[in-house]
């Protein structure tokens, strides 16, 4: 199995050039709208997606080549999109309080992607293995329809990177100082092609140098709102193979500490501050472009700002986790289910500035553990967050008072005393251990477990513990001696 990185590589192509690959792009977006429309009402047709659509008849000023690549996009994009699909289908379905045979088929009908097969009879064939009854059927139809409400369908149409084959963006390198590799793409001029010059970087060489890495024959092409145009060119490298004999590490998100291992570090100290530091420029510049009418979108300062918010969150999240990779001793990560919405509490950010981390933080962590694991042979194993900053890694009382500050947990019933997000990394780690993640199931379940667990080991549960705490006498302090002119003055009555 091979794993496919793109790099953005500088070119020092005229404007000239550059504008004759731009304009590449209208065209190119309403031929992606056209083969998503076509390839979405095959799939629901016949209930499998096309492999290929016949693009001879659509004209519209590009070439047959380029139709080619056209296709092949829009394939591949709804093809990801159906795998999204398919991750929601499965965690709805076991979320639910279906029957065994009845998920097994539901599970079996989602690998095939045979949501939409055609019924006939009472039993329905898949790939020739296995018989599915009709309702069955009609059961993953309604479920698959709530997925495609969950997972949002790419409208291609406003797509910005045409991503072009060797057929028509050949990708050579260079004999001469000029350039390291030169691409040869075709434009809306028949038989007049233009040689863009791109320069390669140490990470792109680096990732080249890997053994049994080769340059792809395809360049990604973006062409931004404010017309500035990029190249983008892709290394294929074997996946690396799993570590085996190592120690499991649990990893605790947060955001005064971006990262706490399980083993006493922490990373990113300074994270929330420079997010601050972030938020204050934000803020008052969303303001004064609302002010005067302006839409975000269509301000160049406000999306660079943007971009450099993205950029830092990206930048700390790999530095970080790159920092517990290098320890070859470290075979396995486990980490909470990659949803940071919890992690940014209100007061400390602004609304917009919360949102958008959630959003680039998400993506990140999640590039970034699919690239180690791709890369150094890392795995990672998914645990269900809820109430991991709440129990105790200790006892396993949960409570909210146990962690009274952002940075100190003492729990109320051993008076164990830690780290706030180190004893969460523990209390990940140790959950990952037990082999019972809880990906599947509410917070409500979770909770109700746990007390089950206490109770089981101390004899308690957890309202037994706030009673107990609420119904305590209270210690009080002696009275003050009085003085020898104060007893003569008030004598005691027998």
């Amino acid at each position: 199995m091979t794993v496919v990185r793109s790099f953005r590589l500088h070119s020092s192509a005229n404007e000239g050039k550059h504008a004759q690959v731009a304009a590449l792009l209208p065209r190119w977006q309403a031929g992606l709208g056209r083969a998503q429309s076509e390839a979405v009402a095959i799939f629901f047709t016949t209930g499998k997606l096309p492999r290929w659509i016949d693009a001879k008849t659509w004209g519209g000023g590009l070439s047959q080549r380029q139709w080619d690549s056209v296709v092949a996009q829009a394939i591949a994009a709804h093809r990801s999109w159906l795998g999204s699909c398919e991750n929601e289908f499965r965690r709805i379905v076991a979320r639910s309080a279906l029957s065994a045979a009845c998920k097994r088929d539901l599970f079996y009908l989602n690998k095939a992607h045979a949501w939409h097969a055609p019924a006939t009879g009472e039993r329905v064939a898949i790939s020739g293995k296995s018989s599915i009854p009709e309702e069955v059927l009609r059961l993953a139809r309604r479920i698959f329809k709530q997925a495609r409400t969950r997972v949002r369908h790419p409208d291609l149409r406003r797509a910005r990177t045409m991503v072009m084959d060797g057929k028509i963006a050949a990708v050579e390198t260079s004999e001469r100082e000029h350039a390291d590799y030169w691409v040869r793409i075709s434009t809306l001029r028949a038989g007049k092609p233009v040689w863009i010059p791109l320069h390669a970087h140490r990470a792109f060489l680096e990732r080249l140098a890997t053994p049994d890495a080769r340059l792809a024959s395809h360049c990604q092409v973006r062409v931004a709102e404010d017309g500035t145009v990029t190249y983008r060119l892709a290394v294929h490298t074997p996946v690396a193979r799993p570590r085996e004999g190592g120690r499991t590490v649990g990893v605790d998100w947060g955001l005064s500490t971006l990262l706490a291992t399980s083993d006493g570090h922490l990373r990113g100290r300074g994270f929330l501050a420079r997010l601050r530091a972030y938020d204050d420029r934000l803020q008052p510049l969303a303001a004064a472009l609302q002010r005067n009418g302006i839409k975000l979108g269509n301000s160049r300062r406000y999306r660079a700002l943007v971009n450099d918010i993205r950029e830092f969150v990206t930048n700390e999240t790999n530095r970080c986790l790159n920092r517990i990779a290098a320890d070859p001793a470290i075979s396995t990560l486990a980490v909470e289910r990659l949803d940071l919405r919890g992690m940014v509490r209100q007061g400390q950010l602004s609304r917009r500035m919360r949102r958008l981390i959630t959003v680039a933080g998400r993506g990140a962590v999640r590039a970034k553990l699919d690239s180690l694991r791709e890369d150094t042979g890392l795995s990672t194993v998914e645990v269900n967050p809820a109430p991991t900053s709440r129990e105790c890694d200790g006892c396993g009382y949960t409570h909210p008072g146990n962690r009274r500050t952002q940075d100190i947990f003492r729990c109320r019933f051993c008076g164990k005393i830690v780290h706030a997000d180190i004893g969460g990394a523990r209390t990940i780690l140790g959950r990952s251990q037990l082999e019972r993640h809880w990906l599947d199931r509410p917070r409500g379940h979770i909770l109700t477990a746990l007390d089950n667990d206490f109770q089981a080991r101390w004899g308690l549960r957890f309202a037994d513990v706030v009673q107990r705490r609420n119904t305590m006498v209270p210690r009080v302090a002696p009275a003050p001696a009085a003085s020898a002119a104060e007893a003569n003055a008030h004598p005691r009555v027998a």
